[in-house]
């Protein structure tokens, strides 16, 4: 199996960082073209079903993806040729989770559209996502072993594939909904059928890896191993994703109850619309986060404790500097970006008073990659649980007598409260330490 050096680090980084940019850019042009063609009020509706999606599919994945990155590293660190074995342990575990989750969805779809949308218009959209759930959880799986053997390009063409598949069905179903009620039905029909040809890319691709790597391999991997890890992380997504998939169906209530006018398409608005720009720049953090898990895995298993302190001091510093700069040009030049993609919209205002959510956001999910890396999956959970819990009594209570402005501050409010809780943990278990110069240059360079 590969082991580290920084050429091949930066490689990878760098690859994934281009396909989740093409794939990015592809995303926002189709969701410019499809949002313009269903308006703000089905944009809405899409959402408030994929949040609820969201967490079906967190609940299918059980943690087994980032289960099986950590221990194929780990194994790799110490010589220990059992990755085959924990790749199959995994999908057992995630195709059982994620064959309750579709069967919970599919027969249930009328009582949860009713409790999500107030009707049953929506049941279709959750038995078209209940199907794909398998294929989505099995993907996961697969991915999280390619990211492990630092085999990126797999990846990288996995996903391109599968945005493609996705876009080029929507399109299909759009020009024949696109005159009905249920025009949102595209995109959910698109990302269901496109889960099917992932799924099958990635495992035509590992069994062209297994076949030439690990053909003689027999070492078992005991499924307490599996759980050991995978549960923690599975039972902090669960209430993660849960408490944010009410949160999301909370909000256009309580902002209905403000005073907003069509408080459903200012919710579409700001989280269909304005939040995809937002995390369109994060495409480089990201690649950067899943590549920090390994690294941090393999060294965890060496006790490579200054390499580890080394590591987390600079992934903080550089995500500073570059969460900065990206915060310093939404910041100014919000408004210009989003009457580009959105001419006429809403959109740039709220970018604008957003733009610096991207200094906290970009760093909260280094740092908690860099956790997870690290085996403190537990303290994740517990401070996700907390943010979560808090940021849903503050939307009850704050957004139905200040409206949209509340909205704005909550989110600021929570994602600051996460991320000194997750930046404490963190510096307390790798012993990095952050000095006054590690945040002064960020500013400096943003300014």
């Amino acid at each position: 199996m590969p082991g580290y050096n920084k050429r091949n680090f930066i490689f990878n980084m760098l690859t994934m960082s281009m396909s989740m940019l093409a794939v990015r850019i592809g995303g926002i042009c189709f969701n410019i073209y499809f949002t313009s063609i269903i308006g703000a009020q089905n944009t809405g509706m899409f959402h408030l079903i994929f949040s609820v999606y969201g967490f079906m599919l967190t609940f299918s994945v059980s943690g087994t993806g980032i289960t099986v990155t950590r221990l194929v590293s780990e194994a790799a660190a110490t010589d220990v040729c059992s990755a085959a074995s924990i790749v199959r342990r995994c999908c057992a575990v995630c195709l059982c989770t994620s064959c309750t989750a579709a069967a919970a969805v599919i027969f249930g779809s009328n009582f949860v559209s009713r409790a999500v949308t107030g009707s049953d218009d929506a049941a279709l959209g959750f038995i078209l996502l209940g199907i794909s759930l398998p294929c989505a959880a099995t993907s996961g799986v697969l991915r999280g072993y390619f990211m492990a053997v630092r085999r990126v390009g797999f990846v990288t063409l996995s996903q391109l594939v599968e945005e493609g598949a996705s876009a080029l069905i929507t399109i299909f179903m759009l020009f024949r909904l696109r005159d009905t009620d249920m025009a949102y039905i595209s995109a959910i029909f698109g990302i269901s059928a496109s889960a099917f040809v992932g799924v099958l890319i990635d495992f035509v691709m590992y069994r062209a890896q297994t076949e030439r790597r690990f053909s003689n391999t027999r070492i078992s991997v005991p499924y307490h191993s599996i759980l050991s890890i995978s549960v923690p992380i599975a039972l902090g997504s669960y209430l993660r994703s849960a408490l944010v998939s009410v949160e999301n169906v909370l909000i256009p209530g309580r902002l209905a109850l403000s005073g907003v006018d069509s408080a459903l398409a200012r919710y579409g608005t700001i989280k269909g619309m304005s939040m995809p720009l937002m995390y369109f720049p994060a495409v480089f953090i990201s690649a950067f986060a899943s590549m920090l898990v390994t690294e941090l895995a393999d060294r965890n298993a060496s006790r490579k404790t200054n390499s580890i302190k080394y590591i987390s001091q600079k992934a903080c510093e550089y995500t500073l500097y570059f969460s900065f700069m990206i915060a310093a040009v939404l910041f100014l030049w919000g408004g210009g970006i989003a009457n580009f993609f959105y001419p006429g919209s809403d959109v740039g205002q709220y970018l604008v008073y957003l733009s610096f959510l991207v200094i906290p956001m970009y760093l909260d999910s280094v740092v908690d990659s860099m956790l997870k890396g690290l085996n403190q999956q537990m303290s994740s959970l517990l401070y996700n649980t907390i943010d979560s819990v808090l940021r849903i009594a503050l939307i009850w209570f704050i957004i139905p007598q200040y409206g949209v402005t509340a909205y704005i501050i909550i989110l600021y409010a929570s994602e600051i409260f996460n991320l000194t809780l997750s930046i404490a943990r963190l510096a307390r278990v790798s012993n990095m330490r952050l000095g006054v110069l590690s945040l002064i240059l960020p500013v400096v360079c943003g300014t």
